[in-house]
């Protein structure tokens, strides 16, 4: 029996500073319920999430290092966590909400209309097993520390990109078929196919290449133009550099298993993050790994070879300052009052 309409199931690891504005940011643009998958977190995340859980607005489970073992259809690699957690929550959860996000806790979904929400715009989407929702995808902002603030009013310089993650019908997913990434892409029961924003099917998608020969790409972009006119998904991956560092570097793997070593010495933050040319341009972090990169701070690509990508160009960087409105909302919020309006609560 159907419980929500509009859930969000993430992992996480290790992400307590975050969790209390991600989950407040989108209990007001109307999630009604997270599904949280933690992955061996030391910090203090349930001091943050205690609260959500005794107002049943959070179901929380534990995902060990068991699940990284056990083998994936996909090639015979080991399935990542990611890919168990969705199977377990549409396993289990399916019938749950009418409407799934498998976002991560860096991500948020927006609107242009800054007064739209999910619980409206979605309604218009029902006739579809899934809807697909471009990235905007924030960088540094040339910022070194950790200052106090939220991430989204902290970092405000974006590019948007094609690539996208995907909001479901859950009981529409087909597990069996091949997801080209976990969250970004899906299979559908009887062929269906999910939409954009604008109503168009999602069928044309292309492969980032990946450097990391023992890394399956994540990154997949549509042939069809990027489209972020009604709303669309947040990225905050760069944050600060003191940030990246934590992230990077203070856990021996990052939520799906990964080793974080990657990078030791910061270098993509660097490249992107410190440069004002190329501050923000994931883009270009994508067009460095096609061409063989591993993260280096002297990838030898300039202004021109970047303008030349397909998918972006610098002329695309951009700052968004209305959303300094939802962070005030963030930080008035108040739980007990918002569950006495409530009746979920």
């Amino acid at each position: 029996m159907q419980k929500y309409y509009f859930s969000v199931c993430a992992n996480f690891r290790d992400e307590a500073p975050y969790l209390y504005e991600w989950i407040v940011y989108h209990l007001l643009v109307g999630v009604e319920h997270f599904y949280l998958y933690n992955h061996k977190s030391k910090d203090n995340y349930m001091e943050i999430l205690q609260p959500f859980i005794d107002k049943g607005l959070v179901t929380l489970n534990d995902m060990s290092d068991d699940y990284l073992r056990k083998p994936a259809s996909q090639k015979g690699r080991l399935k990542k966590i990611k890919e168990e957690m969705q199977e377990i929550y549409i396993g289990g959860h399916a019938n749950d909400s009418r409407w799934t996000a498998f976002i991560d806790l860096d991500e948020f979904i927006m609107f242009e209309d800054k007064n739209d929400n999910l619980q409206n715009i979605m309604k218009e989407y029902e006739a579809y097993p899934g809807v697909g929702l471009c990235w905007k995808w924030y960088g540094s902002s040339g910022i070194l520390k950790k200052d106090p603030g939220l991430v989204i009013e902290r970092f405000l310089e974006y590019v948007p990109l094609e690539i996208y993650k995907t909001i479901v019908n859950p009981r529409e997913v087909d597990l069996s078929g091949i997801r080209y990434a976990p969250a970004h892409v899906f299979s559908y029961k009887n062929g269906a196919k999910a939409v954009d924003e604008k109503f168009e099917k999602l069928e044309n998608w292309e492969r980032s290449k990946c450097a990391y020969a023992d890394i399956p790409p994540l990154e997949y972009v549509s042939a069809q133009s990027a489209t972020h006119s009604r709303f669309y998904v947040s990225h905050y991956y760069w944050k600060s550099l003191e940030e990246y560092k934590n992230r990077r570097h203070l856990s021996p793997s990052d939520a799906n298993g990964r080793p974080k070593d990657r990078d030791p010495n910061c270098g993509t933050w660097h490249l992107y993050g410190n440069n004002p040319q190329y501050r923000n341009l994931y883009h270009h972090y994508i067009w460095a790994h096609s061409r063989g990169q591993r993260g280096s701070s002297t990838i030898p690509y300039g202004k021109n070879e970047v303008d030349a990508h397909p998918h972006f160009s610098l002329s695309q960087m951009m700052e968004d300052r209305s959303i300094l409105l939802i962070a005030k909302k963030i930080r008035e919020f108040d739980l007990d009052l918002f569950c006495d309006k409530k009746e979920a609560c």
